[in-house]
């Protein structure tokens, strides 16, 4: 269960674009669910929304509205994540990219390797899910969807 209130579908999305998303990558959402699309147009990973927690068995498996374009491509698998553990990543990290940006790296690489060890993750995918924390919040502003 997520007490912080933020939606499973945004922690979703954030989990996905940070396993799969590269720059210039779109992030959408159709209930129940979520997708990263390259600019070729073409879908590149996908997750189930479920009880609000990503799971591996919820990457895309060919089914649904994002099957057509997938089917072929190199959709990677993405290691389960609880859903506290990305709860709890998602209140460090929301709104502090661009300030852990500023430090300098040997600070910045020092408080992402903590985070990450307190989380049980590794550095690289923390580092990847504070990039894409604003990319998210944006996302969802634009395109306000219920949790």
């Amino acid at each position: 269960m997520l007490v912080s209130g933020t939606p499973p579908t945004l922690l979703s999305l954030w989990y996905l674009a940070a396993c799969l998303a590269e720059r210039g990558d779109r992030l959408e959402y159709r209930h129940p669910l979520v997708a990263v699309r390259n600019a070729n147009n073409l879908v590149t990973g996908g997750l189930d929304v479920v009880r609000g927690e990503p799971a591996a068995s919820a990457v895309i498996r060919g089914e649904g509205w994002w099957s057509r374009p997938v089917l072929g491509t190199a959709a990677a698998g993405m290691p389960p994540i609880e859903g506290r553990v990305l709860t709890g990543l998602w209140a460090q990290f929301q709104g502090k990219a661009a300030a852990l940006a500023l430090l300098p790296p040997e600070l910045r690489f020092a408080r992402l390797e903590a985070a990450a060890a307190r989380a049980g993750i590794a550095p690289t995918l923390a580092g990847r899910l504070l990039g894409w924390s604003d990319a998210v919040v944006e996302h969802f502003r634009r395109q306000p969807v219920a949790g």
